[in-house]
């Protein structure tokens, strides 16, 4: 159904893998805007069933007490083809697109046949490899740059194209089902993966339940990606190391040079080749070396089972053809970029994150939810949930009275009777709650009766 890879290389002319520097970007721009085989290969009106999408783009809004915030939406089918229009002067052709609009369409009846079993097919798939799945427009500036990568995908195609949306048919109708090859990118499939291979006989010699190592008919969701986004803009060059010594950079302002068996991603983007993204899976040096005068945006987000955990900006750092910065992967207090303003070898000046932003995640309970307190004894619920910026509240503080910042409850009156009240714990991304009553002990209880205890509770 299609690769939002496909509007990657119309934008930037990184054809295929993204480290090609026998050509410039230029050239194979220009070349790419007139394959119809790129425009096939752009995701098809069904790729875009059950609220899936592969483009945003960000917008201004105005906020309460005056100025604005950036925000992202994104765009759905016909919003997608909206955009493609307004990119006439850089690489939409009209009249391939409909071509490939048309072949998409008469597709669907074959898809249709295949996902119902009329059409007895076996689907072959690599997955767990960084695969891009959606793009970013800014308006502002024109440019649009790659946005999200997950290990759901070959590399090339996401599952979700590649299997029509087969996992979510009849498990016991196993045909209909794709076989994942774990590991295994696009081009490699067949070429290099033994495993595949090895599957293509079982199911011709009709033992197609018979899975080579490595293959699968189920995809866990922890495949989701863990590692690093690192974005630079203008006007640097950017490389990354790893650990083994292994690199991966730009050579030239439009062209990406690497050792080999390097495991980085790479693009460069924007309308005049000034931006850099790379994706790295684990902690890496990063060194950006200036090759104009300028300065630069530079920031790093952590992704954790697919979302962004940390993210740390830079901005407007002084750049000049001599400077050269490194830094790392690292996102802590201690985060810093160290400046070789001339590049002679010594750090001229340290410069400080502009911001460091700490996602909030779903809060989570620690244990019991559920509490008895005695009159008038006090608990600390905050040490019994994991999650970020939590308020508390209680929907009954006739009973158990909560500290909405610090979620220490304290039981109130309770007479004779047990009182109780639900305690929420809340954030941005999701609330957690706990049931709690307090009913006066023994002790108490007779204090209560014969002491004329009611008098002071």
């Amino acid at each position: 159904m299609g690769s939002p890879k496909a509007l990657y290389v119309f934008e930037t002319g990184n054809f295929l893998d993204p480290v090609l520097a026998t050509f410039t970007n230029a050239w194979m721009k220009n070349i790419a805007k007139n394959i119809p085989g790129i425009y096939e290969l752009l995701p098809s009106e069904r790729y875009f069933r059950d609220g899936n999408y592969y483009l945003e783009r960000t917008y201004r809004e105005r906020i309460l007490g005056g100025g604005y915030v950036t925000r992202r939406e994104s765009r759905n089918f016909a919003q997608t083809e909206e955009f493609f229009q307004t990119r006439q002067a850089i690489w939409y052709n009209s009249p391939r697109y409909s071509t490939a609009k048309t072949l998409h369409t008469n597709l669907n009846s074959t898809y249709d046949k295949i996902i119902s079993g009329e059409i007895n097919t076996y689907v072959i798939v690599g997955y767990n490899v960084k695969t891009l799945s959606c793009l970013l427009h800014h308006p502002s500036t024109g440019y649009v740059e790659t946005l999200d990568q997950n290990k759901l995908g070959d590399g090339t195609v996401p599952l979700i194209s590649s299997t029509f949306n087969f996992a979510d048919t009849d498990a016991s109708v196993m045909p209909r089902k794709p076989y994942y090859v774990n590991g295994v990118s696009h081009a490699d499939l067949v070429k290099k993966s033994d495993s595949t291979l090895q599957l293509v006989k079982n199911i011709i010699n009709g033992n197609e339940n018979s899975l080579p190592t490595g293959v699968s008919r189920a995809v866990s969701i922890e495949n989701k990606w863990n590692g690093y986004k690192i974005t630079a803009a203008c006007p640097v060059d950017l490389t990354i190391k790893d650990t083994a010594d292994r690199w991966v950079g730009t050579v030239t302002s439009d062209s990406v040079d690497a050792t080999e068996g390097h495991e980085f991603d790479f693009y460069i983007c924007g309308e005049n080749n000034d931006t850099k993204i790379a994706f790295v899976d684990n902690m890496s040096n990063i060194e950006i070396e200036g090759f104009d005068t300028g300065t630069m945006d530079f920031s790093i987000e952590q992704y954790v089972n697919g979302s962004i955990a940390k993210t740390i900006f830079y901005h407007d750092v002084p750049i000049t053809d001599k400077t050269i910065i490194n830094t790392t992967t690292e996102i802590s207090d201690d985060s810093s970029l160290q400046v070789d303003s001339n590049g002679d070898g010594t750090v001229d000046q340290v410069i400080k994150p502009d911001a460091i932003i700490i996602a909030q995640t779903a809060p989570t309970i620690i244990g019991d939810k559920n509490i008895s307190l005695k009159y008038r004894e006090e608990k600390q619920l905050k040490d019994s949930v994991v999650g970020d910026g939590l308020t508390w509240s209680s929907s009954n503080s006739k009973y158990i009275s909560v500290d909405t910042n610090t979620g220490r409850i304290t039981s109130q009156k309770s007479f004779i009777k047990t009182g109780t009240a639900i305690i929420t714990a809340q954030n941005s991304e999701g609330k957690v709650e706990f049931n709690v009553k307090v009913k006066p002990n023994f002790v108490q209880w007779l204090m209560i009766i014969f002491l004329f205890g009611w008098i002071w509770m």
